[in-house]
């Protein structure tokens, strides 16, 4: 093999290559920095124009303990908080090595999925003659898209899947595909009541597709990890702006 692509393959499918990396959690953590603090920017700067500026519900949901109880608030979010920087200490601690490229492969990749599912949604809307879903005519879409991808995979994916499916296989490790699914079903439950105003769901097509792709960004957290879940989650949204 020249040594070109044997150099291309080994930073994909290496032992420190992509794909192994990426299904790290301080990898997610560190390539999607940017992602976050531009989304915080655009946020910043809105609210400098308006007198009320409209953030992604899961933003405001995350950061309410802060906003209501003040520093006290920061107890109640240390507590996750520690417990995935234990979990980096004791299981990746020296293996993560990112380099530059590292933070634009997630992107493609969560476009490819983001394009994929895009096309699979559409077309059987379409057959069905439903309406498509979409962020046009909303404030600031590219913004929100932005809060949904970062804080709605923070808060579903990574708290509500990966940190209980993690803690529950610290002490029962039998039958672990039971664990996945039972979280994954639980998380995307919660993911598409989150989306409704009460506590009651509507099961129309709405519901399903949000139960669904709850599903999906579950899967892809597991197989591909949290980084290529937010970006694919982030892109369909976006996506969806035109």
């Amino acid at each position: 093999m020249p040594r070109k692509e044997e150099k291309i393959f080994s930073s994909l499918l290496g032992a420190q290559g992509y794909f192994r990396q990426s299904r790290y959690l301080s990898f997610a953590l560190i390539t999607l920095s940017p992602l976050w603090i531009l989304y915080e920017l655009l946020a910043l700067q809105a609210g400098r124009h308006h007198h009320a500026i409209l953030r992604n519900k899961a933003d405001v949901l995350l950061k309410y303990p802060v906003l209501e109880f003040g520093a006290a608030g920061w107890i109640i979010l240390a507590l996750p908080i520690l417990l995935c920087l234990i979990y980096i200490y004791r299981h990746e601690w020296g293996r993560v090595r990112i380099t530059v490229p590292f933070f634009f492969y997630p992107i493609i990749e969560g476009a490819t999925y983001a394009s994929v599912m895009g096309l699979l949604i559409h077309r059987l809307i379409g057959a069905l003659s439903l309406a498509a879903p979409t962020l046009q005519g909303t404030s600031n879409p590219v913004m929100l898209a932005m809060g949904a991808g970062v804080y709605e995979e923070l808060l579903f994916r990574g708290l509500l899947y990966w940190l209980p499916v993690h803690l529950i296989l610290l002490r029962w490790r039998e039958h672990p595909i039971y664990i996945y699914l039972l979280m994954a079903v639980t998380s995307s439950f919660l993911f598409t009541l989150f989306h409704y105003d009460v506590f009651f769901i509507r099961w129309d097509y709405a519901a399903v597709f949000r139960l669904i792709a709850g599903l999906f960004y579950c899967l892809l957290c597991s197989v591909r990890g949290l980084s290529v879940a937010v970006w694919s989650h982030f892109l369909y949204d976006f996506f969806l702006i035109f």
